[in-house]
């Protein structure tokens, strides 16, 4: 079921701003608006019943620039989805609605997660990567104190998901001091480590 309107927004063509209603119940209201009067449509804005709000910016072709979205519907916009180079994708969200970027996640063209990085104070302070592109996390790199140098690297180099050597720079001259071999952890502590 949709209802349908005519409307002019900011000299724009006119739109039609659509709700409709989902078998789960859900509403979605779209409206569009022309902020530079070019006769083209910048930005759509998607509205759901249970809060959760989604901007889309448009280039002048129309193709989407940048998605700005509120994931948990408490009116903060908390995530943004952006192309990155090499036709990757990227996300970045705000885990805790400080403001600030918490995590930045690299998705390659092919689907793929690349890389995620957490965020501390604009600092990267780990880091999970795919180096090889099967789709699963073979390093780790942990800047413990957020000074800018990464401290331990963790590897899976077996490709089983589970960590197989920790090294770690003790006294912070740049080169590992302590390697572990952990291969999959005798007590499957480290197991969650990556």
């Amino acid at each position: 079921m949709s209802e349908n309107t005519t409307t002019e927004t900011n000299g724009a063509p006119a739109v039609d701003p659509v709700t409709v209603s989902t078998p789960f119940g859900e509403a979605a209201v779209t409206s569009t608006t022309d902020v530079d009067r070019d006769g083209t449509v910048d930005v759509i804005h998607t509205a759901t019943a249970d809060g959760a709000e989604v901007n889309g910016y448009l280039d002048a072709e129309g193709n989407v620039v940048l998605i700005e979205g509120d994931a948990d519907g408490d009116g903060t916009l908390d995530t943004a989805i952006y192309a990155g180079a090499d036709a990757t994708t990227i996300v970045e969200e705000d885990l805790d609605n400080d403001g600030t970027v918490d995590e930045v996640t690299t998705v390659s063209a092919d689907g793929n997660i690349d890389r995620i990085d957490e965020i501390d104070n604009g600092q990267v302070v780990s880091s999970i990567r795919d180096i090889d592109g099967d789709g699963t996390f073979d390093v780790k790199v942990i800047d413990a104190d957020a000074d800018g140098t990464f401290e331990t690297t963790i590897l899976d180099a077996d490709d089983d998901g589970l960590p197989d050597t920790a090294v770690t720079d003790t006294d912070g001259d740049g080169y590992g001091d302590d390697v572990r071999y952990i291969d999959g952890g005798p007590d499957h502590t480290t197991d969650d480590v990556m």
